[in-house]
């Protein structure tokens, strides 16, 4: 006899729809030290976005357009294919930092106004991982971010495009945060 476990709810109900499969979820484990560092009550006014810069899965592209239009600060940690391309179209408050190991990572992330992923993922470890900095997500509302953020936690987007990236912004940039229920609730969630 086997058990079999899913990586979020997103993932088990697939599995149920697609394979009639039945299982527990178990999310993954996330590194201790975003668990250990700390939360920061002061944040700066600039927003963050993490992951491989490849713009088709991770929506780059629009991010950047949306926040050279506002005028707002956005730090994009990661490189990948369509980095170049990337840098072509950003305006002067986007600013490329490349890859950064999980402490440099976690000084920047918890520092920052808000973390941006509109990914569809299976799960989402870099939601995972500002939650529990206490950092508010934007994200999109499919998937397993669907599960993870909520209006005490973030804000999320029905569809992919300038004007919700947009009105999701000023919603954010109007509303205050419990940083350390943020981090409280995923803890929770995560076991």
């Amino acid at each position: 006899r086997y058990e079999i476990f899913f990586n979020s709810q997103y993932t088990q109900s697939l599995a149920e729809n697609l394979y009639k499969m039945k299982g527990k979820v178990h999310y993954p484990r996330i590194d201790d030290q975003f668990y250990f560092a700390g939360i920061c009550r002061n944040h700066l006014p600039y927003y963050v976005c993490v992951g491989r810069l490849v713009n088709f899965v991770r929506e780059c592209e629009l991010i950047i357009q949306t926040f050279n239009d506002m005028k707002l600060p956005l730090l994009m940690i990661g490189s990948g294919p369509d980095e170049w391309y990337l840098k072509s179209i950003a305006g002067d408050t986007v600013i490329f930092l490349g890859w950064l190991n999980h402490e440099e990572t976690i000084e920047i992330l918890k520092q920052a106004k808000g973390l941006i992923n509109l990914t569809k993922e299976s799960f989402g470890m870099g939601t995972v991982e500002a939650l529990l900095l206490g950092v508010p997500v934007i994200g999109f509302n499919e998937g397993g971010t669907k599960e993870l953020v909520d209006e005490e936690s973030g804000i999320l987007i029905e569809k992919k495009d300038k004007k919700n990236l947009k009105d999701a912004l000023v919603a954010f940039e109007k509303k205050v945060f419990d940083r350390k229920l943020i981090s409280e609730r995923i803890r929770e969630k995560m076991g």
